[in-house]
């Protein structure tokens, strides 16, 4: 990378074709500049960013199954269905457990 100073008195940056990687469909020396697109490094970023989230989505989804689940096992087993109050007392609950 290198930086000079214009005639206009501003700043440039030149020579960044080192800021991306270069594209694996040119080998050789001869083709040093070809790199690739840093639009492209943008697009996979996000795409592999999007990925990364919806795994994490699924992993949470499903622990808060798990909950539920067995919640409603410990209720049944303790033979009988629980008032307002308790459910909303027991929702108050998970959701101060889940935000910390």
């Amino acid at each position: 990378m290198k930086g000079i100073k214009g005639s206009d008195k501003r700043y440039y940056v030149v020579d960044l074709q080192g800021m991306t990687p270069r594209d694996a469909n040119f080998l050789g020396d001869e083709n040093h500049a070809c790199v690739v697109r840093p639009e492209l490094i943008t697009l996979y970023q996000k795409h592999k960013n999007l990925n990364y989230a919806g795994e994490k989505m699924q992993v949470f989804a499903k622990q808060m199954q798990e909950e539920r689940d067995a919640e409603r096992a410990k209720d049944e087993q303790e033979g009988g269905e629980l008032s307002e109050e308790q459910k909303n007392e027991r929702a108050k609950k998970r959701l101060e457990q889940h935000h910390k």
